[in-house]
């Protein structure tokens, strides 16, 4: 799977929270694990149920001079929140979504994109093993996906404290979601909103480029 925008902005919004343990769910290349080690001095494990994935991230870690606090696991969340002894004070995941859509005829592609691997309950579920307390999820999703999410996280017990609505351009109704989780209970949900193109193709919005300007050595 290439690089694509749900991750970097997820990475971007992630790199900017407190934390000194993180747990990356899916990692694929180790996107989101490297945008966070540029950011802060956190202890970051990525797992990963894909074999060649895992293998690339192991491989992208280890030539960064973060190499120390970077880990790549070939495993799933299931079964890595049955073993862990660690807790996280923050877990990030742009997990597979699809349901219900044709699957590719290339199977590690069907992992990372569609949910049969991984629920949303599951991610949850299991999610709740490995955090602390006060620890926080941070998920992207597609938006037609709200409804689903909200009651997901309510059923395990999960409240969520922040939404930021990604829209495309101008005019077009939201496409994704990040979502900030927590498990104790939250007063009230901020929402925020960041439009990513001006209505040109190409033509980035000053709001993405300062969310992700540090991830684009172009603009600099």
């Amino acid at each position: 799977m290439k690089i694509g925008t749900d991750g970097v902005l997820l990475g971007s919004f992630a790199a900017n929270y407190p934390c000194s343990r993180v747990l990356d769910v899916g990692t694929g290349c180790g996107l989101l694990a490297l945008m966070i080690a540029q950011k802060t001095q956190a202890i970051i494990d990525g797992i990963e149920i894909e074999e060649n994935a895992a293998g690339q991230a192991a491989a992208n870690f280890k030539q960064t001079p973060w190499t120390h606090r970077l880990f790549a696991h070939h495993i799933s969340l299931q079964k890595f929140a049955t073993n862990a002894e660690k807790k996280y004070d923050l877990v990030v995941s742009n997990p597979p979504f699809f349901k219900g859509s044709l699957n590719s005829q290339y199977h590690p592609r069907n992992l990372a994109r569609h949910d049969h691997s991984l629920s949303f309950n599951e991610l949850f579920a299991h999610t709740r093993q490995l955090m602390i307390n006060h620890g926080i999820l941070l998920i992207i999703y597609p938006a037609d996906a709200e409804q689903l999410m909200d009651q997901t996280a309510k059923e395990n017990l999960f409240s969520a404290a922040k939404k930021v609505y990604i829209y495309p351009t101008p005019g077009h109704s939201a496409r994704r979601i990040i979502s900030e989780f927590h498990i104790k209970p939250v007063a009230q949900l901020k929402k925020e909103s960041i439009i990513i193109e001006s209505g040109i193709r190409h033509q980035y919005t000053s709001d993405y480029k300062k969310l992700t300007f540090d991830y684009h050595p172009f603009w600099k």
